[in-house]
């Protein structure tokens, strides 16, 4: 196993203006790291900005991991794909770029939010907060990691991987349809009496 560190060029923690709920810049939270892909439905609005906020939109492609958060969410990561707007990353997750002839970051995803990231990033020592975990970038490049610098294989386990994310997306979208019948059945029923 090579450790990740080799295979980082930048990382980068975002910023994390205070959210008012009004202006239009768009800032993601925590919770838009879903199935390793962000979701940019999960955002707050502030009318705060920067000179160089330009430095902290989500660009296409993205690699992101949480670095502070509760033991069994900290670390967990995402790219970014069909970015279409300004999207501000905030303070608690960093982006990464890696050298892609090392490490491509749709695998680095899959190794994040696998039971090995899970096991390694959530044994990092606790912080001032108890039940918040931070992970510094030094503790994030020691990350050991399989298949270092075997980008054909990487690319076959990242084919594996999207096969059973797209199932898991086809049972949410039928758990979905199935909730909103029910409610659509309850609602009658209630309107009925």
């Amino acid at each position: 196993l090579t450790l990740l560190g080799g295979a980082v060029l930048d990382a980068k923690n975002g910023w994390s203006p205070q959210r008012d709920g009004n202006g239009d810049t768009a800032v993601l939270t925590l919770s838009c790291l879903k199935r390793g892909k962000i979701d940019f439905n999960k955002v707050e609005y502030t009318s705060l900005t920067r000179d160089d906020i330009d430095n902290f939109y989500v660009k296409e492609g993205e690699f992101f991991y949480s670095r502070g958060n509760t033991r069994e969410l900290v670390a967990l990561s995402a790219i970014a794909v069909n970015v279409s707007g300004n999207y501000v990353y905030p303070d608690l997750l960093t982006k990464v770029i890696f050298d892609s002839s090392k490490i491509l970051p749709e695998y680095a995803v899959i190794l994040f939010n696998s039971a090995i990231g899970r096991k390694y990033f959530g044994a990092v020592p606790a912080g001032g907060t108890p039940n918040m975990i931070k992970v510094s970038h030094a503790y994030m490049m020691q990350f050991p990691v399989p298949f270092y610098g075997d980008v054909e294989k990487q690319k076959a386990l990242i084919d594996q991987h999207k096969k059973e994310i797209d199932s898991l997306e086809a049972i949410d979208l039928l758990l979905s349809k199935a909730k909103e019948r029910i409610n659509d059945i309850l609602r009658m029923v209630w309107t009925e009496e």
